[in-house]
């Protein structure tokens, strides 16, 4: 991991990219963009990977929780980072499952959907691992 970034950039990085997210959606949501570009439940899966990727190192960058986390090796961040993302997109695909039964809404969760879902927020992950860990 880049050691030289601060906790307050990556929460900075966090934050705008949560921020883009909500946007997105939001656009999404009122122009009906999920139905009309069959692609962007896939930008979005993406994105949110990416979140949850940089979400869990500015975590573990934090003052308090750094000081557990300094002597992690690569390849340990690596694997760390890419379960959370892992672990966050399965709940994920639960809790759209659960609206699904609960709101009787079809195609919500189906198992190629969810499938697609957790390979492309695993990939928004290791997007951002990627440029962490070969930045000049």
């Amino acid at each position: 991991m880049n050691t030289n970034i601060s906790y307050g950039s990556y929460l900075t990085r966090t934050a705008c990219v949560l921020i883009l997210i909500f946007i997105l959606n939001g656009l999404a949501q009122y122009f009906n963009w999920y139905y009309i570009f069959w692609w962007f439940d896939i930008l979005l899966h993406f994105l949110g990977g990416y979140f949850i990727a940089i979400l869990f190192i500015s975590l573990c960058k934090h003052p308090v929780i750094e000081k557990y986390t300094i002597n992690w090796s690569k390849s340990f961040w690596i694997m760390s980072t890419i379960g959370a993302v892992v672990i966050v997109g399965l709940l994920w695909e639960f809790f759209e499952w659960g609206l699904q039964f609960a709101f009787s809404i079809s195609n919500l969760a189906t198992i190629p959907d969810s499938l697609s879902d957790l390979l492309f927020d695993t990939l928004g992950g290791l997007v951002f691992l990627f440029r962490e860990y070969f930045k000049k």
